[in-house]
């Protein structure tokens, strides 16, 4: 039996909105407080729902290849809510629900280009609000990615999904 191959592609502001959510200033980070919402004006669902193989691409470069197979109807099994947000969340390091091992922020602040970035100021508030586990780990590549292209992600509005990125 053979299986038809679906080639689609999208920009993540046709799929997602961003939005700086505002919470109480002990529950997030200064820059962890951006949630992606799915947008509800997009096409079929059913484009975004079954078993494949997914690539990211950040300004015309592949950053990540994952597959999907879900084994429940978690979310109607539409990617979009179950994997995508999060990494957006995750490779833009500005989600609300993303938090950071210890060792892999002390890694990643040893680091001579980063450890001066404006961001590294705040990653050095109290250690145990960036680790509490809010949802969604995220690991030094993706941390420090994200510290590499903060000229689109560390915007203050929350627009992290500027048309000339994802």
């Amino acid at each position: 039996m053979s299986q038809r191959i679906i080639d689609r592609s999208w920009k993540a502001s046709e799929l997602f909105q961003s939005e700086v959510e505002v919470l109480a200033a002990n529950l997030t980070l200064p820059f962890l407080n951006v949630r992606f919402n799915k947008r509800s004006t997009c096409e079929d669902t059913n484009a975004f729902v079954g078993s494949g193989l997914y690539a990211i691409v950040y300004r015309n470069k592949l950053i990540y290849i994952g597959s999907f197979c879900p084994k429940t109807n978690l979310a109607g099994g539409d990617i979009r809510g179950i994997r995508w947000a999060r990494h957006l969340e995750t490779i833009s390091f500005r989600g609300c629900h993303v938090s950071i091992g210890k060792g892999p922020l002390r890694a990643l602040l040893s680091r001579s280009e980063l450890a001066t970035h404006a961001v590294a100021s705040h990653m050095r508030l109290p250690p145990d609000r960036l680790h509490q586990d809010r949802g969604h780990v995220t690991g030094i590549n993706r941390a420090a990615f994200a510290i590499a292209n903060w000229d689109v992600f560390g915007c203050t509005d929350g627009n992290v999904l500027a048309p000339n990125g994802f």
